[in-house]
């Protein structure tokens, strides 16, 4: 009985050493943070754009809320890095046209900024925002059974009716 215990103890001792000996870590840092990059064109209908903020919108609340947005380049092109894993939230896109005939008269402050129009991308969808990415999103909040695929065939369903691509926003 008394050999029994032992050999319990032993055995139990050699586990223990053996598990924290497997977890390699010799100094206790923490592993390297996960980050993400980030990188598409802005599609603004054959528009020109004076200035855009792109960001994920980590809430789903339509705003700026990632800590890592970045102001795409005049030709709508960004690319950033977030903590943030875009496979999980939309992006959005605050836009400044150059021309003084904004989509919708009315501005929107974003960051003591002022813009004219918002674009998103559905979660996941980074390589692109656009007016169907945009409509392709509401379309999908509405309806979380519907894929990207199926809502961006639809968008442009929407779009091809519309008056101009501009009237859908």
């Amino acid at each position: 009985m008394r050999k029994s215990i032992l050999f319990a103890l032993l055995l139990m001792a050699a586990v223990l050493i053996s598990a924290c000996a497997e977890s390699g870590n010799d100094n206790n840092t923490p592993p390297p943070a996960q980050t993400y990059d980030v990188t598409g064109k802005i599609d603004y209908a054959e528009k020109t754009i004076s200035s855009a903020k792109v960001c994920l919108d980590v809430n789903n609340n339509g705003l700026a809320d990632d800590t890592a947005c970045v102001n795409a380049d005049s030709s709508g092109k960004y690319n950033f890095t977030s903590a943030n894993n875009p496979a999980y939230y939309p992006l959005a896109a605050f836009i400044k046209e150059t021309s003084g005939s904004a989509a919708v008269n009315a501005k929107i402050a974003v960051d003591s900024n002022e813009y004219d129009s918002i674009l998103y991308a559905p979660r996941g969808k980074t390589d692109n925002i656009s007016i169907t990415t945009t409509l392709a999103k509401s379309l999908m909040d509405k309806d979380s059974s519907l894929t990207f695929d199926n809502a961006e065939k639809t968008a442009d369903t929407i779009i091809k009716k519309a008056d101009s691509p501009a009237a859908v926003l």
